[in-house]
């Protein structure tokens, strides 16, 4: 039976630290940290990683065509060039400037579902009872 050991690549010192996936293209990992207004890039063959402050708080990243990433922005969604650190505006939530993205993805239709939350979530537990009327 085979037993995997995994290895430390790169040893990262991030405030919320989400959204790790895997660029086929560029063979890199892309990751982000939220808090940290952060994206970035890790190339396993070598361990260079690259970063780019941006803006506003990230929650979620994509692959996008020429080199680009898809960003869910707090309040916005936009194209990022990592090289350069510009970004392009391409839609505003309309939801509360409290909320920020948190997570996404795209479907097989190519549609990009964005989940989002407030900065200071209230939390609370929900029950749910079902009843009957007479």
């Amino acid at each position: 039976m085979d037993i995997w050991r995994p290895d430390l690549l790169y040893k990262a010192d991030f405030i919320l630290g989400e959204g790790a996936r895997w660029h086929a293209e560029w063979q890199k990992f892309l990751f982000i940290d939220i808090k940290g207004k952060l994206i970035g890039t890790c190339n396993p063959a070598n361990g260079k990683v690259v970063t780019q402050k941006v803006s506003a708080m990230p929650g979620m990243l994509a692959p996008a065509e020429n080199d680009k990433l898809l960003v869910a922005l707090q309040g916005r969604i936009v194209l990022l060039d990592l090289a350069t650190g510009k970004t392009v505006k391409l839609t505003k939530f309309k939801e509360d400037a409290e909320n920020r993205s948190n997570d996404g993805a795209c479907d097989a239709l190519g549609r990009l579902w964005v989940g989002t939350m407030n900065i200071t979530p209230d939390l609370a537990l929900v029950i749910f009872t079902v009843t009957t009327e007479n």
